[in-house]
């Protein structure tokens, strides 16, 4: 029988028979309203957005249930903190045929919504860009990491954008130089690590004084080997235009330059992801065994006390 919520009208010692039932299986939407969910509402709409950003996710025959949403984490505001650091943004990535190819002249200009803090999905930019979002759904997402002093002439952020086997670390750069405008914007790594190889990039064609664009890396994991943290030593690449301060126009020929960057580290928390839950004994039971690892140990004190 279906769930029949009590009225109000219902003494405490008398009830109609069907109004202790709890929700049958077969009561679908009372089963829904009544049981608990496996997150809160606020991060449930969260995963709905970013399952909307994934291409073609809207157009898939897969049912959607909670498993099949994306994950997103409880604190969206802090990973989108760089947004608020450096303003509204318009990025503009030079686009590649294929990632590790050669690029083409074919410009993204991504609008500043997706870099907003009212975005619950830093992601959307990885999946505005067509390069990017053919590697897949993002795990995670990481804050914002300075790579520079904020005073200084060129401001640049990381942010690591965490994929099944690939890393794709986002460079927000700002140019903070009256007389100059930046031009083939990039960032090169050098690393001792075998973990990880770079692929491919996406640099940004050009950022004017003021204002603030992304240029892409793309990582490749080797998943034959361990988890491991890396280190990388960064260096800004770019080509400068010096421009009249008050007309904007172009003074002489673009010359190339280079701006040393503060190491970037690839963690192994990077690779995790916060996550709560509305009933802890519900998903540690649902677990299952398969993870479970039994082992005994033993103290050499005799009391709790001693310990």
């Amino acid at each position: 029988n279906p769930y029949i919520p009590p009225s109000e009208s219902d003494d405490d010692n008398h009830h109609d028979g069907n109004n202790n039932q709890a929700p049958s299986s077969e009561d679908n939407p009372a089963a829904l309203y009544l049981a608990k969910m496996p997150f809160s509402f606020d991060n449930l709409m969260q995963r709905l957005q970013a399952y909307k950003a994934i291409p073609g996710a809207m157009e898939s025959d897969e049912p959607l249930d909670f498993s099949t949403l994306p994950f997103v984490e409880e604190k969206p505001r802090d990973i989108m903190s760089h947004s608020t650091i450096m303003g509204d943004e318009i990025i503009q990535a030079q686009s590649q045929d294929h990632i590790g190819g050669c690029l083409s002249g074919d410009t993204h200009q991504l609008s500043s919504e997706f870099q907003s803090p009212h975005s619950h999905d830093p992601a959307a930019v990885i999946y505005a860009i067509p390069e990017l979002a053919s590697l897949g759904r993002v795990f995670r997402s990481s804050k914002s990491t300075a790579l520079t002093e904020t005073e200084t002439e060129y401001v640049v952020h990381c942010i690591k954008h965490i994929f099944d086997t690939h890393v794709v670390l986002q460079f927000i750069v700002q140019n903070t130089i009256e007389d100059q405008r930046l031009g083939n914007v990039s960032v090169t790594m050098e690393t001792e690590s075998e973990l990880f190889d770079c692929i491919g990039e996406i640099p940004c064609e050009a950022i004017a004084y003021g204002a603030t664009a992304s240029c892409f890396a793309i990582l490749e994991r080797d998943k034959e080997q361990p988890l491991a943290p890396a280190a990388f030593a960064c260096e800004l690449k770019f080509s400068v235009v010096q421009v009249d301060r008050v007309t904007g126009e172009d003074e002489g020929e673009a010359y190339e330059e280079e701006y040393p960057l503060e190491n970037l580290e690839i963690f192994l928390s990077d690779f995790l992801a916060k996550t709560s839950t509305m009933d802890f004994r519900k998903s540690w039971e649902s677990i299952g065994n398969a993870h479970e690892m039994l082992q005994k140990f033993a103290l050499n004190e005799k009391s709790i006390s001693s310990a």
